[in-house]
């Protein structure tokens, strides 16, 4: 019989302990498809792409830019220089009033250019008819 009370006091003691108790539920497990990691490293956020508006400002930005330099250098006689940032800047999307501004500038540095060839033909050419004629 102390053997059965032993017995007894001891189910009594561990159903105390496992089983006497009010139980807390466990939130569901989530489940996560397998192609996805269940948790993923927290990373930079990534840097906004420029809006076609932003792009198109970056844009007009860079070929009024490229306009300015070359009626600079037209105004300092480079008719070659600007006729290559003119060929840079028709490379670009223009708007109309753009082009015909290029177009505009373009003919300027080609006829001034020509004008320059011209004028240093005509030069030269004098000088050899003054050495012919012994001035």
């Amino acid at each position: 019989m102390k053997r059965i009370t032993g017995i007894a006091t001891v189910l009594a003691a561990v159903l105390t302990v496992v089983g006497c108790g009010k139980k807390e539920s466990e939130p569901p497990a989530v489940q996560v498809p397998k192609d996805k990691p269940a948790v993923s490293a927290p990373s930079a956020p990534a840097a906004p792409a420029p809006s076609a508006v932003e792009k198109a400002s970056e844009i007009a930005a860079q070929v009024a830019t490229l306009i300015d330099q070359a009626r600079a250098l037209i105004n300092k006689k480079d008719y070659q220089a600007a006729l290559n940032v003119l060929q840079q800047v028709s490379a670009l999307k223009l708007t109309p009033e753009q082009q015909k501004l290029v177009q505009e500038l373009q003919a300027t540095a080609q006829r001034e250019l020509a004008k320059v060839a011209t004028d240093k033909a005509a030069s030269e050419a004098g000088k050899a008819v003054g050495g012919m004629l012994g001035k």
